[in-house]
Formats: structure tokens, sequence, C-alpha cells
């Protein structure tokens, strides 16, 4: 039986210098909207005021100037990392 393997890798030594470019322009504008997204909820949780109007996403979205898939990856990935912390400090607080 033959086994099919699929990998979304992409190496640097097989694409462009072009293409090397916007990926890690990608990357670091991503980087930089899941911050501010995470920044966000953390002061409205802390201090009980939005620092954006309406939703998070919306607000990113329009901020970054980004499309809806971007805005919502960040906004979610945003949401696990904060997530993740909680849980980790009821974790460490029962220890």
């Amino acid at each position: 039986m033959k086994k099919c393997y699929f990998s979304n890798r992409i190496y640097k030594h097989t694409v462009s210098r072009d293409v090397n470019q916007e990926l890690s322009h990608s990357l670091q504008l991503y980087n930089q909207v899941m911050r501010a997204a995470y920044a966000w909820q953390t002061k409205h949780l802390r201090t009980g005021n939005k620092p954006y109007e309406g939703s998070l996403h919306l607000a990113i979205k329009k901020r970054f100037q980004l499309d809806d898939y971007y805005a919502n990856s960040a906004v979610q990935q945003a949401n696990a990392l904060r997530t993740s912390q909680k849980e980790l400090q009821v974790l460490y607080l029962k220890q």
C-alpha cells in the first residue's frame, strides 16, 4: 500500500527572493496583529474599558487594513493564548 504525505512547509531555498520577502513581511505583520489583539484583550479585562469600539475583530481589521481571515486568525490565537495563561495560573495557584 502506497502512502501519500503532504507538507505545508515552504523552504527558503526553493522559492524566489521576492516570495521570501513577502512571506517574511506577512509573518511579521501577523505577529504584530496578534500581539495587539492580546494587549487589547488584556487591557479590557484589567480595566473594564475597551480600547476599541465594537468588536475586537473589526477593530483589528480596520487598524491593520487586513481581510477577515487574518484578523479572525489573530484574534482566535490571542484568545487561545489568554485562555492558556489563565489555566496555567490556576494550576500554579493550586501548587
